[in-house]
């Protein structure tokens, strides 16, 4: 039974969560942002920022190559890093259209996935040989429980999302992020920023399951950006400092320059977006809410804007792709993610 303190936590998550979709109504009446910036020609980013970017990227190839040792050397223990790596490969080949190029990328984000949840929900510690903590959904600080305990040993599936709590812990967390984008949005747009949204159109148009893209492009994103810079690059800066504000803002600035293909000008838009805002809300939820929610919240943010680029392309006889935001009360509904009984 969660504690009186998790069931106040989740309500105030819920109340930011609504204030956001209550923004998204405004936007939608009144303001009329159409969701994106102004079209105008995107800045290229300079070529020390691009350089930066390219030696993350880099960098990054360190967690594949994690999952590809770890798989190469029978180390998975559960198959809970099976069911996350194979769901981000099959995410990222669909996303890239089915081709081979594609499923390269896919086995690329896959390993890493595989590789970082088996490091931290299925493998032993190099030292004590003890079970790494398997809390998909728990916090590092102890005056602020999260919505489940802790507990120790192999990760479950059951215990990722059967519960209706984590569930509505990450529709808070999409309205959240829903709130933030569109108060920086309006600014931005104030401010003369403007955009180019013919990449993710000419995706979609060329994409042979359309439907299917708010889908897959939330999926990857949200489990392999939430695992590499909320559960591994928090934990790897806590080697270094204690602060929560220094911690935010490295792992968001770090982020955050994943993030350059964007086309928008000027070039550092998204930088400031995600660095400032997006990034910092983003560890907040992960350390007060858990992974979880972190991890559905990231989803329902991405499949969204998918979605209403499906529509600004389509037509509203395609607004039925909006479903997809749905998909993850089904998970109540399966068998093996109802809670066990009493016994």
């Amino acid at each position: 039974m969660e504690t009186r303190t998790s069931r106040r936590a989740l309500r105030l998550l819920l109340f930011w969560g609504s204030a956001g979709i209550g923004l998204l109504v405004i936007d939608l009446i009144f303001i009329q942002t159409n969701l994106s910036l102004p079209s105008g020609t995107p800045a290229s980013p300079p070529p020390f920022a691009l350089t930066v970017a390219q030696t993350l990227n880099l960098l990054l190839l360190a967690f594949p190559a994690l999952g590809f040792y770890t798989l190469a050397k029978g180390r998975v223990t559960t198959k809970a890093p099976f069911v996350l790596g194979g769901a981000t490969l099959l995410a990222a080949w669909l996303s890239g259209g089915g081709s081979l190029p594609a499923l390269l990328q896919g086995a690329v984000y896959g390993l890493g996935v595989l590789g970082i949840a088996q490091l931290f929900y299925g493998g032993r510690a190099p030292s004590t040989g003890q079970a790494y903590r398997s809390d998909l959904y728990t916090t590092a600080t102890p005056a602020q429980p999260d919505l489940s305990s802790a507990v120790d040993g192999p990760l479950r599936l059951r215990a990722l999302l059967a519960s209706p709590v984590r569930i509505l812990a990450g529709y808070g967390a999409f309205g959240v992020h829903l709130g933030i984008g569109l108060l920086f949005l309006w600014i931005a747009t104030w401010f003369g920023a403007t955009g180019d949204d013919s990449t993710l159109r000419d995706r979609i148009a060329a994409s042979p399951w359309p439907w299917l893209l708010p889908l897959v492009i939330g999926l990857t994103a949200a489990i392999f950006e939430e695992l590499v810079f909320r559960k591994w690059l928090s934990t790897f800066l806590c080697r270094f400092t204690r602060s929560t504000v220094v911690i935010a803002f490295l792992s968001s600035s770090l982020w955050s320059l994943t993030h350059l293909q964007y086309s928008v000008s000027p070039w550092y838009l998204r930088i400031v977006e995600i660095a400032l805002f997006a990034g910092p809300v983003s560890y907040w939820l992960y350390k007060r809410y858990g992974l979880t929610a972190a991890i559905l919240g990231h989803f329902l943010y991405n499949a969204f804007l998918v979605c209403c680029a499906i529509v600004q392309t389509q037509g509203l006889q395609s607004a039925w792709v909006f479903l997809t935001l749905l998909l993850p009360l089904l998970f109540l509904l399966h068998r093996d993610f109802r809670p066990a009984p009493p016994k």
